[in-house]
């Protein structure tokens, strides 16, 4: 079984921490958030494995290099970027003639993708979409499934007088066959997924199923959502491994830390320092003496000034990048 995960985006929403790193790679409690997508897909028999590049594509190749996980990885490259479904036009070929599995970069969630590999190959679907529920936010309810779970709209479009269907959230994971790749995607030209093949796919009548899942899922496209990424974690949620790597780092008991605290690597934090609860602090982080932190993340190599408040934020650099994530 092959799979495919995306991971050439600019990250445009969230800059500056995708300035300098992909997205893919940022940290997530001692993991870069593409480790825990790998991972998953080696577990449910993904033996090869595409990675699309575009945005800072040197430091993707050196983290996940030529092989990750007992799984063979290769590189479609894309000098001018595609799209998310361009790429796949681009990375066909090496894809070969099976359906296989596309994962979204920048998404954490516990998923079963063996399930989702064998559901397509049972219905004999053109595509089909890991969706959920995911009741926390709403307005990403854009997939419209009738009773049969056969996909009939996404985002209310094309018109549908059938039996009332359910909403779901796409969750960036889907099957596709590579049939409807090579016959309705152009070569080399960006191409959507929500206005270039899916339109294709509903008026060609080539059918879309939906496979739903009942996971944790969170999409890591701005800095309160990944922000909430760490905070659903230390409340108790979040994927299994995360929560479990995460323990295993915790900070020791100390007067500065009110827990939970999860630090790594080498620290300094200064006297009268106030860490937590809910705080993550990476590698090589300096907090000067007075600071105080809590529900927040500090990023690798981040110095926290003396007497800083930081709150419901993210550290990084010389900026705090106030969030409207929390747990409170």
């Amino acid at each position: 079984m092959k799979a495919m995960v995306l991971t050439a985006g600019l990250g445009t929403r969230l800059r500056p921490l995708t300035d300098f790193t992909p997205k893919p790679l940022l940290p997530l409690f001692g993991r870069t958030i593409i480790d825990y997508t790998l991972e998953a897909l080696s577990n449910a028999g993904v033996t090869e494995v595409v990675l699309n590049l575009h945005h800072l594509p040197d430091k993707i190749v050196s983290h996940v290099g030529n092989k990750t996980f007992g799984m063979s990885v290769r590189y479609s490259s894309e000098p001018e970027i595609l799209g998310p479904t361009g790429g796949l036009r681009k990375a066909l070929p090496l894809l070969g003639d099976a359906p296989f599995l596309v994962v979204n970069g920048d998404v954490v969630m516990d998923l079963d993708f063996k399930a989702l590999y064998s559901r397509h190959v049972e219905t004999g679907a053109a595509l089909t979409l890991a969706v959920g529920k995911v009741e926390k936010r709403p307005e990403l309810h854009s997939i419209g499934v009738d009773p049969d779970f056969r996909v009939r709209q996404v985002w209310k479009k094309p018109a549908w007088n059938g039996p009332p269907l359910s909403e779901y959230v796409n969750l960036g994971a889907f099957v596709y066959n590579p049939e409807i790749i090579d016959k309705y995607i152009p070569r080399d030209s960006f191409f959507d997924f929500k206005t270039g093949i899916i339109p294709l796919l509903f008026e060609n009548d080539d059918p879309i199923s939906a496979f739903p899942a009942d996971t944790y899922w969170n999409d890591i496209g701005t800095v309160e959502t990944y922000l909430q990424a760490h905070l659903d974690v230390f409340a108790g949620g979040g994927t299994e491994k995360a929560r479990r790597n995460c323990a295993a780092r915790l900070a020791e008991p100390a007067p500065c830390f009110l827990q939970p605290v999860y630090s790594e690597g080498e620290l300094s934090i200064g006297d009268g320092a106030s860490v937590g609860p809910n705080a993550a602090l990476y590698a090589g982080c300096e907090i000067s003496a007075g600071a105080k932190i809590s529900d927040s993340v500090v990023l690798p190599g981040t110095a926290v000034r003396e007497g800083a408040r930081i709150e419901r934020s993210m550290a990084f650099n010389n900026d705090i990048i106030a969030c409207r994530a929390g747990t409170k």
